[in-house]
């Protein structure tokens, strides 16, 4: 069976196609589109009427990726910004009338069990870590305990937290302290054990493109990279000594998320200081994965 997932963040639009083998998804094609649908929901707490078109936009292409693949099965999802604006289930609506295809708005819970299961099942020698998911409106940190899933969600997503803290470009050290004070205390009663920590999601894959000075993304190389504590400061420090379009020249950022990756980098630095760690391991399996299996009633 070759199946597709579409994925329908805060800050961009995301395929997977891929074909089951046995028990085992292997890609074909991944895509991504940058969307801001979540931008100024902290404010209006509504989608963004530009962000809402350029999402129809992406999934009509996917759509067609989909399709030229001979796609059988294609699944759309929803996270943060869909969960959250008051206007989250009519869009859905509005891209099911279109398309045909039914939009699951995820409970964070059911994003931070298909993330975990993308993630482990990707990087099987990673079954007892803590992993954490971060996107443009939350970031949910989860792991396995006594044979039940703990949850962790938090709203520190690298979009919500650049609107909240950063009005200057770049940002300046006092927004920087107050977006690392905010994150510590949202992350306090996580109470993460002391585990191997695997990140997922645009921030961890962009900084691992960073640090290998990637002129062009490579998802195998990226997969399974391990991102050190020190490397995490001293790109955070590059980043934040440059303004936005200074920044998105540098080896590995996305343009469209040089605006965004310094909030999210602190939360993967305080995620490493919490947790002890001196590094993380960088998965490319994540919720869209975890979605194929579980969607598919394969997990």
């Amino acid at each position: 069976m070759i199946g597709a997932v579409i994925d329908i963040g805060t800050n961009s639009v995301r395929l997977l196609v891929a074909r089951r083998e046995g028990d085992t998804f292997f890609p074909l094609a991944r895509q991504l589109v940058t969307t801001r649908l979540g931008a100024g929901l902290i404010s209006t707490k509504l989608l963004s009427s530009e962000g809402k078109e350029r999402t129809l936009d992406a999934i009509r292409r996917f759509m067609a990726t989909a399709d030229s693949l001979s796609t059988e099965k294609i699944i759309i999802v929803g996270t943060s910004a869909m969960r959250e604006a008051q206007d989250g289930a009519i869009f859905a609506e509005q891209i099911q009338n279109q398309f045909g295809v039914i939009v699951n708005i995820l409970p964070c819970e059911t994003e931070a069990i298909y993330s975990y299961t993308g993630a482990t099942l990707s990087l099987s020698s990673m079954t007892g870590a803590v992993v954490f998911d971060l996107g443009g409106g939350s970031c949910e940190v989860i792991w396995s305990q006594a044979g039940q899933l703990v949850l962790c969600s938090r709203k520190i997503g690298a979009v919500y937290l650049s609107e909240r803290f950063f009005d200057h470009d770049p940002p300046q050290a006092v927004e920087v302290e107050a977006a690392k004070l905010f994150i510590r205390q949202q992350l306090a009663g996580c109470c993460l054990p002391s585990r191997p920590l695997v990140g997922v999601g645009g921030t961890v894959t962009s900084l691992a493109a960073m640090a290998m000075e990637m002129r062009e993304y490579v998802a195998e190389r990226v997969h399974g990279y391990s991102l050190s504590r020190l490397t995490v400061r001293s790109l955070l420090a590059a980043m934040l000594s440059l303004p936005c379009s200074e920044r998105g020249r540098l080896p590995g950022i996305q343009k469209e998320r040089a605006a965004i990756l310094p909030a999210g980098t602190l939360v993967v630095e305080m995620l490493l200081a919490i947790s002890g760690e001196s590094s993380l391991l960088v998965s490319e399996g994540d919720i869209l994965l975890g979605s194929l299996y579980h969607l598919s009633g394969e997990a």
